[in-house]
């Protein structure tokens, strides 16, 4: 972004997407390699394009309101579910069939039904988007061509009053017209009018952030966070459909989680804004493990106590998962400064990639009659493992008597060449 500017990023990574989500039609009837390229490598890449440079540049534009700039833009994320869960239950199941008693799954002949009619309905649809597209091709190519033209014409004018202009400009004996350079890229800078303590941030370079303790340790606390976020979305409406055989009722709660999920990205930005990121994040870990390691036993209940505290847990789980996509990012501006934080965010991020692989693997090996107390149970510990990384990371703007823990921030609290000055 630094190069070309981050529109120019931004608009490759939106274009990317809806390349890979395009291509995806094709690639899922015919193979299942194809659908890994096209929706998990064509589309991540176009999410992973934008979203550290965007999240960047905003923080860059007002630094006093980091966090709650960084809930805001991050907030669109969690609220996928609020618009698309109520579609797809009108599309695949708008009678509310129920699941299988003993499977717990889907096995009613009405919902393939639905489905087979769904996909062969989008087929006309997409012949007529082919169809529009060739017509969009022609009337932009003809459009093109006139553009061209006058273009050529309005050259040739410009060219001929520059000339004029230049004639004139020597036989008064004027001092040359000085050309205007074009204005650099948009790039992430920090405004003049920023507070001192804004201006006086260290900016430290991707390389050097490499040889930092705090960026590794920050990294594990992201990895150990991945894990429950990648099980709970995954998995949390399977459970509900083990112990709740009401469709309709579970695509409300997870409606209404994803309002939480958007809306609790924008309350954890005020409190960081606030408390700074590390007192935040100690205490989301250790709720959401909580809240994690108990979720499995909602099921001793019954009828509307069942429901209640299912949609509470949820909810609940769902907040505190929000936070980690605010703190994270505002941690990582407050230790190694806004300038790189697109680059130094985007290092960090690929915890994500490694963390939602190592779930893959475990959610396969899970087995046993109770696969979700296994599955939730090991997330709540991925929690307090993270916690306990947590505690030796340093941050800088936490007010001093909140920071009861700073004996264990010594060694990790500067850079390698910083250490050796101790």
């Amino acid at each position: 972004s630094k190069s070309c500017g981050y529109r120019v990023v931004v608009v490759t990574g939106c274009l990317l997407e809806s390349l890979g989500v395009i291509i995806s039609c094709f690639t899922i009837q015919s193979s299942f390699v194809g659908v890994l390229i096209t929706y998990s490598l064509i589309k991540g890449a176009g999410i992973s394009f934008g979203y550290s440079v965007v999240i960047a540049v905003a923080t860059a534009w007002f630094p006093t309101r980091r966090g709650l700039v960084v809930g805001l833009i991050v907030g669109g994320f969690g609220l996928g579910p609020l618009v698309f869960a109520p579609i797809q239950k009108a599309f695949i199941n708008p009678e509310n069939v129920k699941v299988n008693e003993e499977t717990k799954q889907f096995t009613d002949d009405k919902l393939t039904y639905h489905f087979s009619n769904d996909a062969a309905a989008c087929q006309p649809n997409w012949k007529l988007f082919q169809k529009r597209h060739e017509q969009f091709n022609a009337f932009s190519l003809q459009t093109a061509e006139q553009t061209t033209a006058k273009t050529k014409t309005n050259n040739n004018a410009a060219k001929k009053t520059m000339k004029a202009v230049t004639d004139q400009s020597r036989s008064t004996a004027s001092p040359p017209v000085s050309s205007q350079t074009a204005p650099p890229p948009a790039s992430v800078s920090v405004p003049s009018s920023a507070p001192p303590d804004v201006l006086d941030e260290e900016n430290i370079p991707p390389k050097e952030v490499l040889r930092c303790p705090n960026f590794y340790l920050l990294w594990v606390v992201m990895f150990c966070s991945i894990i429950p976020t990648t099980i709970l979305t995954s998995a949390f409406k399977y459970f509900g459909q083990k112990l709740i055989q009401d469709d309709q009722f579970l695509t409300a709660v997870a409606a209404t989680s994803s309002v939480f999920n958007a809306g609790g990205r924008v309350v954890w930005g005020l409190i960081i804004d606030k408390l700074s990121f590390k007192m935040p994040l100690c205490i989301l870990l250790i709720l959401w493990a909580s809240f994690l390691v108990t979720f499995p036993h909602v099921g001793l209940t019954e009828g509307l106590v069942l429901q209640g505290l299912y949609f509470f847990w949820v909810c609940a789980m769902f907040f505190l998962l929000s936070g980690i996509f605010t703190i994270m990012p505002a941690a990582t501006s407050t230790l190694f400064g806004p300038v790189n934080l697109a680059v130094n965010y985007g290092m960090l991020f690929t915890a994500f990639s490694l963390g939602s692989l190592v779930c893959a693997g475990v959610s396969s090996a899970a087995g046993g009659d109770d696969p979700y107390l296994y599955q939730f149970t090991g997330c709540g510990c991925a929690c307090i493992v993270g916690l306990l990384v947590t505690i030796w990371i340093e941050d800088k703007k936490m007010h001093p008597k909140l920071n009861v823990i700073k004996c264990f921030t010594g060694q990790c609290a500067k850079r390698p060449t910083e250490q050796s000055r101790c």
